[in-house]
């Protein structure tokens, strides 16, 4: 008998903490993280993007990393609203629902970046940002049966 292999690991159904950052006003990724980089102690750097397919679009929604050595913690932020779209097929119905404009989450869309921890922390707070630059970050929790679930454990 085969073996069943799943890409993801069935037995971990705990939901996990992302936070919700929205900026006070808004400024280009690469400007953002250079004002954040030269303000504090970590390095956020830019990662391989995190890349969502539909049936007609090809999403890239920019990712920037940073490490907090003193906690042995990776921190991610992940644009909520696509920074490139690819047409990956020629759209051939008349009524499509899907646009060149995609969010992470939808309901959300005044949210700029979504913040991951590998620590799954709750409190964001704990995260020194410049205060000018950005609202208190609001905690979300993602359950498993969440698609972006899916995807950012597949991303990590």
């Amino acid at each position: 008998m085969k073996k069943r292999f799943s890409l993801f690991n069935d037995t971990d159904n705990e939901p996990i903490s992302i936070g919700l950052a929205r900026l006070v006003k808004f400024l280009q990724p690469h400007i953002l993280f250079f004002q954040i980089n030269s303000q504090k102690n970590m390095r956020y750097q830019r990662k391989r993007d995190l890349e969502v397919f539909s049936e007609y679009y090809r999403y890239d929604h920019i990712v920037f990393e940073a490490n907090q050595p003193n906690w042995k913690n990776k921190i991610l932020f992940i644009q909520n609203k696509n920074s490139n779209c690819t047409k990956i097929k020629e759209i051939d119905r008349l009524f499509v629902e899907e646009t060149e404009d995609n969010y992470l989450l939808d309901k959300y869309t005044d949210v700029e970046y979504l913040v991951k921890t590998s620590n799954n922390i709750r409190n964001f707070s704990l995260i020194s940002l410049p205060e000018n630059l950005f609202f208190q970050i609001q905690p979300y929790e993602l359950e498993p049966d969440n698609e972006l679930y899916k995807i950012i454990q597949y991303y990590e």
